[in-house]
C-alpha cells in the first residue's frame, strides 16, 4: 500500500509549494493512473514516492509517505529500491551499462548478491517479461520498446512489486504502446501494484483502477474507475483520441516546391524513396519506431550522408530531433534563442517565451526543465528560424493536452510561409495539423496521400498497431 497524509513539498529556492495538502491510497494490487497538467506536481508526486525526495531533493517536506508500512522519510535509498522500482521517462537515462543482459546484473552486484543468485535472477527475469531474445545487446540497438522491456525488467529483479512509471509512453510508437500495455496487464494479473503518471492515457482506458487528478500542487480527484471514464477536464488528454473528427486545415496551393527527394537510399535502412514537399505544406511522415523516420531527417539536413539519390532543397532545414537535449547548448532558456539567431530583439525572446509558457522560466537552465519544457523551448527557437523547411520530431512527446494545443498553433502558424515535416506518434496532434501523410513501412513509402477524412489516419495507426483496418 501507498499511503499519502497530508503531504506538501516545496523545492529548495521555491517559494512556491510544488505539492500542498495531497492525501491518498494506493491499495496492494491496483493500477492508479495520475494525471494532470505540466508543472502540476505529478512530477513532485512520483519522486516523493520513489524517495527521490527528500533523499535526493533538498526542500521542505510536511507529512508522511508510507510505502508497506515504511515512512519514506525513516528509509535509505538501498532500502526504498528493494520495495519500490520506478522507470523515467526516458529508459536509456536510467542504464550504466551498454549490455542489457549487464544492465540486469548491475543493481543485484552492487548489492553484493552472489553470481549464481544473479545468474537465475536474470533467468527468471527474462521469461517473465519475455526478453530472452534481447540479452547480451547493445541497449542502444535495440528498439524504444524493448528498452523500456529492459528498464521495467531492472526495476523488478529486486523482487519489489510496487512499480511507478514516468510517462512510459512519451517515446514509444502505436504498436510499442499496446506491447507496454500488455505488459502493465502481466504485471497486474501478477499482483504487482503499479503506478502511472502519464499525459497520454487513452492506452490505459481498459486498465486502470482510479485516477488521481493533480493541478497546481492539488489533487483535484480522486476518481475509481467508472466515475473516471466519465470524467474531462480542460487540462487532460483524451481517453478517446480516435473518436474526434480532423480539425478544419487550409489546404496549401501545392504551387512552390521547397524540397524535393528523387530515388534516395542509406544503407539498408532507406530503400529508394522519392516525394515533394510544398510550401504551405503540412506533412505527417509516421510509421512504427524504427523504419526510417528519423534517418530521413537526418538525411534531409546533411547530418547523414546518403548512398545514392538526389535531395534538392532551397536551404537547410531547422530540425527539432526527439532527443532535445542535443540541441541545448546555453546556460539559460533566454539566451538560447541567440544561438541559433543573432539578429533576434530580446522582446522577440520574451514574447515566444510567453506564447511557450516558459517566461517563468527565462533565467533557468535548460537543463533544469522537464522533458515537456525542453521541448516547447526547442519548438519556441523554431519557430524564429529563418529556414524554408522545419522537421519536427515528436514535438509534443510528454507534452499535456493544452501545451500541445499551443504547439498545434506554432505549426499551423508556421506552415504560411514554411514547409513542414512532422514526424510524430501523437494522433490528437497530427488530426489538428497535417494535410498530408507519408507513411513508412521498412523504409519505403507504401501510402501518400492528401489526408481528407478521418478514417484515413486511424486506418494508418492500426497499420502500425498491426490490427484490422477501420471500415466505417
Amino acid at each position: 500500500m501507498i499511503k499519502f497524509e497530508n503531504v506538501s513539498f516545496t523545492y529548495e529556492d521555491s517559494d512556491k509549494k510544488a505539492l500542498e495538502d495531497i492525501s491518498f491510497e494506493i491499495n496492494k494490487g491496483e493500477l492508479v493512473l495520475i494525471t494532470g497538467a505540466s508543472g502540476s506536481g505529478k512530477s513532485a508526486i512520483y519522486k516523493c514516492i520513489n524517495g527521490l525526495i527528500p533523499h535526493i531533493y533538498d526542500g521542505e517536506l510536511l507529512g508522511n509517505i508510507v510505502i508497506d508500512d515504511k515512512n519514506t522519510k525513516d528509509c535509505q535509498n538501498y532500502e526504498l529500491c528493494k520495495i519500490i522500482g520506478s522507470v523515467s521517462q526516458n529508459p536509456r537515462g536510467q542504464f550504466f551499462t551498454d549490455n542489457t543482459t549487464s544492465e540486469l546484473a548491475f543493481t543485484l552486484e552492487n548489492l553484493g548478491y552472489e553470481v549464481k543468485e544473479i545468474v537465475e535472477k536474470i533467468k527468471n527475469i527474462s521469461n517473465f517479461f519475455g526478453i530472452s531474445n534481447i540479452l547480451n545487446k547493445n541497449v542502444l540497438e535495440i528498439s524504444g520498446g524493448e528498452k523500456q522491456k529492459i528498464s521495467i525488467a531492472c526495476v523488478s529483479i529486486l523482487d519489489a512489486k510496487t512499480l511507478i512509471f514516468d510517462e512510459p509512453s512519451a517515446n514509444l510508437d502505436y504498436l510499442g504502446i499496446e506491447l507496454l500495455k500488455e505488459i502493465f496487464l502481466k504485471l497486474k494479473k501478477n499482483g504487482y501494484t503499479i503506478v502511472v503518471v502519464e499525459h497520454r492515457i487513452f492506452y490505459l482506458k481498459e486498465i486502470f483502477d482510479r485516477l488521481i487528478h493533480i493541478n497546481n500542487g492539488k489533487l483535484i480527484v480522486n476518481l475509481d474507475r467508472k466515475d473516471a471514464l466519465n470524467y474531462s477536464a480542460e487540462d487532460l488528454r483524451s481517453l478517446n483520441p480516435f473518436d474526434r473528427e480532423l480539425t478544419d486545415i487550409n489546404r496549401c496551393s501545392r504551387e512552390e516546391k521547397i524540397l524535393e527527394i528523387n530515388n534516395l537510399i542509406f544503407k539498408d535502412i532507406i530503400k529508394d524513396i522519392s516525394f515533394d514537399v510544398y510550401k504551405g505544406e503540412i506533412v505527417g511522415l509516421v510509421g512504427k519506431n524504427g523504419v526510417g523516420k528519423s534517418t530521413i531527417s537526418k538525411l534531409i539536413s546533411g547530418i547523414y550522408n546518403k548512398t545514392s539519390g538526389k535531395i534538392s532543397s532551397k536551404s537547410l532545414p531547422f530540425v527539432l530531433m526527439q532527443d532535445v537535449d542535443y540541441q541545448l547548448f546555453s546556460e539559460s532558456v533566454f539566451s538560447e534563442f541567440f544561438l541559433s539567431k543573432k539578429d533576434l530583439t530580446e522582446d522577440e525572446v520574451l514574447e515566444i517565451l510567453k506564447t511557450i509558457n516558459l517566461y517563468d522560466k527565462r533565467n533557468s537552465h535548460p537543463f533544469s526543465l522537464s522533458g515537456g519544457e525542453k521541448q516547447r523551448l526547442l519548438m519556441g527557437i523554431c519557430a524564429k528560424s529563418d529556414s524554408d523547411i522545419l522537421i519536427l520530431d515528436e514535438p509534443t512527446s510528454g507534452l499535456d493536452f493544452n501545451n500541445m494545443i499551443i504547439i498545434s498553433d506554432i505549426i499551423k502558424n508556421l506552415a504560411k510561409d514554411k514547409a513542414i515535416i512532422l514526424i510524430s506518434h501523437d494522433y490528437e496532434l497530427l488530426s489538428r495539423v497535417v494535410d498530408r501523410v507519408i507513411f513508412l513501412e521498412d523504409g519505403r513509402i507504401t501510402e501518400d496521400f492528401i489526408l481528407q477524412e478521418k478514417n484515413q489516419l486511424t486506418n494508418i495507426f492500426q497499420k502500425i498497431k498491426g490490427g484490422k483496418l477501420n471500415e466505417n
